[in-house]
């Protein structure tokens, strides 16, 4: 494959065209070698990660922090909630995984953290889920997507708490509300 015509472009597209090969698990490790050796190609190497990778990819970008860009941001979160679909993760990575989406205030990279639950409809185990719900009483993000998702994963076998919260959510701001004052 062409590797290094990939790196030289190095925006989206040229990384996306790499989904389609087949990829072992050496291709894999020299992507991660290239992660820790050259950051400048870390977003393009992020649209890979989205659709390939390992456990190994998981657990690099698990453990990555974000920078304060919103698009690296936003796809580090996405590649990690893409990978997170695939595998059967332990209950501290779910915890791990909800304590990002659920840290943030951006409902967008909520949304993306928690891709791998909400889209392929797979469950947190009990442990995980439990955090989840109390972790969420806090959670109040500045757009839609992030509670969207959460109602999603939630509403199946938790549709009392998910009325709870937003009943939660309007009192909250009736409070708040200037007309109230």
């Amino acid at each position: 494959f062409r590797s290094q015509e990939v790196m030289r472009a190095n925006h989206d597209e040229a990384w996306a065209s790499l989904w389609f090969k087949n990829l072992d698990e050496k291709h894999i490790e020299y992507f991660h070698a290239i992660w820790n050796d050259q950051p400048h190609l870390r977003k393009g190497l992020l649209v890979l990660f989205s659709e390939v990778g390992e456990r190994s990819t998981f657990e690099l970008l698990l453990n990555e922090n974000e920078i304060g860009d919103d698009v690296y941001d936003f796809k580090l979160a996405y590649a990690i909630g893409a990978r997170s679909r695939l595998l059967e993760l332990t209950i501290e990575e779910e915890i791990r995984l909800i304590d990002r989406a659920l840290s943030t205030k951006d409902g967008r990279k909520t949304q993306a953290y928690l891709y791998g639950y909400y889209r392929a409809r797979k469950r947190f185990s009990d442990e995980a889920e439990q955090y989840a719900l109390a972790k969420w009483d806090e959670y109040y993000p500045s757009s839609e997507e992030g509670n969207q998702s959460l109602v999603r994963i939630f509403s199946a076998n938790h549709l009392d708490a998910v009325l709870r919260h937003f009943r939660s959510e309007e009192h909250t701001s009736e409070l708040q509300s200037p007309c109230n004052l």
